[in-house]
């Protein structure tokens, strides 16, 4: 697969999870996130060539810029739970620790709030629950 396809496939997989809730919508966020990262990546090894670098330093490079995406693909994910659990907290919700893990207790925090604010009863961070939290009701 070319690197335009991969990042294309990168592309779906992110639009995907904007538009749909649930695990599969986050696990597909951050795979979003990190295909996106490889086919940037792959595409570049290809235009590095050009300054005179070898073939094997340029795939080390891009081996970089991919184990980078994807660490800050999930990180991204951590943030979001950080920023969800701070908020619950606020509102008033026993969610335990603010430690960016979705534990018992936060799961527990996030049905309530769903069932409270007429959201589907998920008991996970999906991206109406997110987007409900972020606007502050």
């Amino acid at each position: 697969m070319s690197g335009k396809m991969t990042r294309a496939t990168g592309e779906v997989m992110t639009n995907y999870a904007n538009t749909h809730t649930g695990f599969i919508a986050r696990g597909a966020g951050v795979g979003g996130r990190i295909n996106t990262a490889v086919g940037t990546a792959v595409e570049d090894v290809g235009k590095k060539g050009e300054n005179g670098d070898s073939k094997g330093k340029r795939f080390v490079d891009a081996n970089k810029q991919v184990m980078t995406a994807a660490v800050g693909a999930v990180k991204n994910d951590e943030d979001v739970n950080v920023r969800a659990q701070k908020r619950l907290k606020a509102l008033g919700y026993d969610i335990g620790p603010v430690d960016g893990a979705v534990g018992p207790k936060t799961k527990a925090a996030l049905g309530d709030y769903q069932e409270k604010n007429g959201l589907e009863v998920t008991r996970t961070l999906d991206s109406a629950t997110v987007k409900a939290l972020e606007a502050g009701s």
